[in-house]
């Protein structure tokens, strides 16, 4: 057994030019390298999110007029295609009764 060598467990500091002993496995520090390579991407997904969200239109820029004309017309053509349809529905009934 030598004396200072560091390898011999005896506590003594090791000489200059010896390896330090390995504690760890090296498998141990390649996971928490392998977690560790995304650390940005929270930030780059929160910017991306922001960006996105700024491009879409948030409010309604109509005054209240045009707002409700344009509720009402929207409202009439729905109107108009419920009557047609219920008119098929007759023109139908009426043709399968026959």
């Amino acid at each position: 057994m030598l004396v200072g060598s560091g390898k011999s467990g005896c506590g003594l500091p090791p000489r200059a030019g010896d390896t330090p002993p390995t504690f760890f496995p090296s498998s141990h520090f390649s996971s928490r390298q392998h977690n560790m390579t995304r650390g940005n991407q929270r930030d780059n997904d929160r910017a991306k999110a922001l960006k996105k969200a700024g491009n879409t239109k948030n409010k309604n820029t109509m005054t209240g007029t045009q707002y409700q004309k344009t509720k009402e017309d929207a409202a009439a053509i729905m109107r108009e295609k419920q009557k047609k349809a219920d008119e098929k529905r007759a023109a139908e009934a009426a043709g399968g009764k026959k």
